[in-house]
């Protein structure tokens, strides 16, 4: 079917590239977001098919968030808490081109007063064409990282778009 032992996503795979304008947008979140809890992932059975861990899922948020100049500077730093919980990695059973839905509730707390400011559900595609792998196994894996990290760019972007002194009046 997929053909080959599974490998575990990648984190620097997983890991959204800030652009230059995320780098610098103006934003209240700028160093001020701790990663608090990141749950849902699964871990890989070599074999079976290639999983997204907790750990892996968690790094790459931070590392992408860090990029982004969103991370604040340890755990219990920043201003807000972001809460990730790994819903569902939809994987087909094998093809030739796979396809991967990652889907991911967000929730972004103040670390004060305990409010959500922000809560949202990502769920977003990606697909590993046959010339990016021929092995299925191998072509699985690249799209479940491709999946979490346009999931993570989604989120960025919704980060720095948010409107937190207008969150906070209501």
């Amino acid at each position: 079917m997929l053909g080959g032992c599974a490998a575990p996503a990648r984190i620097d795979q997983m890991t959204a590239t800030a652009s230059s304008q995320q780098r610098v947008a103006p934003t209240v979140l700028r160093t001020n977001i701790a990663v608090h809890d990141v749950t849902g992932g699964k871990e890989t059975n070599p074999m079976w098919v290639s999983n997204v861990g907790n750990s892996e899922f968690e790094q790459a948020l931070e590392a992408s968030l860090r990029d982004a100049g969103l991370l604040a500077a340890g755990k219990q730093a920043g201003k807000y808490k972001l809460i990730a919980h790994l819903e569902n990695v939809d994987q087909p059973l094998g093809g030739f081109n796979m396809t991967v839905t990652a889907t991911v509730s967000y929730s972004l707390v103040e670390r004060t007063t305990g409010k959500e400011v922000f809560n949202r559900r990502v769920s977003l595609p990606y697909t590993a064409s046959m010339g990016a792998a021929f092995s299925g196994t191998e072509r699985l894996r690249i799209a479940n990282e491709g999946a979490v990290r346009v999931n993570i760019t989604q989120l960025i972007d919704e980060l720095l778009a948010l409107k937190i002194d207008q969150v906070a009046m209501n």
